[in-house]
């Protein structure tokens, strides 16, 4: 396993920046994004809805695009200094991994895609459009957009969850070349690594990375800050005919506090707070299934094996080719 001495120091990621998910109930997906959750929607391209959350710095925090099943069709990292973007590719590469230049997606610059070899997308925004203070829409200048008093309304995006056949792999790009440190490690019980949570800055996690069969993409999560925020979130859900999956309840590993419900598409949003938060020489706190899932259920059961979504069928396709 890589070790924080092999992380690639020229850059690294900032953040989860948006994700793109698949919806084949698009008009359906949109007004849940907008009306039941309570995103900002901030506008169309080619067919997709873009949305953002009230607290988020970027342009935006999902990107809704029409496709045959749920799933994630790209995740999109911010990055310290995008001019080490081209030797990164390069280091990519050199690792069998296929590598692209997106142009035309709308409110960024070119970016740099890669797609692993599971058939998961990520990018890494070589110019991520950020709103500056002076340009907040909202009468705090620490909130770049304001409160609309309507659904759920998170404060961010904070992270996404994915299964991977090809874990080690996963873990390596991620950790050696990007700069994700792990914060907390779920173990099988014959001692393979499980789940790793994956975070670039004082989160516990901005990515979940866990050993599966088959690649699927399980959710994306949005912030919400206090644990009354979740119970009325999940009140709300309940009058708008989305009950939760799962939930309210609290996770035994990164202590938060969550609720998970799925969209009209099919994908699965968490709703996710109260988490606490990393330092700089984190020893990661390490579980075994076994003691996971009967922490769990005394906190608010949180079943180990809900069903993930395998990628895109364009994905799978690719991985194919």
């Amino acid at each position: 396993m890589w070790t924080d001495a092999s992380i690639w120091r020229a850059m690294t990621v900032t953040h989860l920046a948006h994700v793109e998910l698949s919806c084949r109930d698009l008009e359906g997906s949109r007004e849940f994004f907008r009306d039941v959750l309570g995103l900002h929607e901030v506008g169309r391209a080619d067919g997709s809805y873009l949305f953002r959350c009230w607290g988020d710095w970027q342009s935006h925090s999902f990107i809704l695009s029409r496709g045959d099943a749920p799933g994630a069709k790209h995740l999109a990292w911010g990055v310290t200094d995008p001019e080490e973007l081209p030797a990164i590719e390069r280091s990519l590469q050199e690792r069998g991994v296929e590598t692209w230049w997106e142009t035309d997606e709308p409110h960024q610059e070119p970016a740099l895609r890669f797609c692993t070899s599971d058939g998961f997308v990520h990018e890494l925004l070589s110019n991520e459009r950020r709103t500056p203070t002076s340009a907040v829409t909202s009468r705090l200048r620490a909130q770049p957009l304001p409160l609309r008093g309507v659904g759920i309304e998170p404060r961010r995006l904070d992270h996404g969850h994915i299964g991977t056949p090809n874990f080690d792999q996963m873990a390596e790009i991620m950790g050696a070349l990007l700069g994700f440190k792990v914060r907390e490690i779920v173990f099988k019980e014959d001692g393979e690594p499980l789940t790793y949570f994956m975070s670039v800055n004082s989160q516990v996690h901005d990515l979940a990375v866990r050993r599966s069969r088959e690649p699927d993409f399980h959710h994306a999560a949005v912030w919400l800050d206090t644990r009354e925020h979740m119970m009325r979130a999940a009140e709300l859900l309940v009058h708008r005919g989305f009950p939760p999956e799962v939930g309210p309840g609290q996770h035994a590993s990164t202590q938060a506090f969550f609720c998970h419900v799925l969209e009209p598409s099919g994908n699965r949003v968490e709703l996710f707070g109260a988490q606490y938060i990393v330092y700089e020489r984190w020893d990661p706190p390490e579980w075994t299934t076994s003691l996971k899932t009967e922490m769990e259920r005394a906190l608010g059961f949180c079943p180990l094996d809900l069903p993930g979504h395998h990628a895109p069928p364009e994905l799978v396709a690719r991985i194919g080719s």
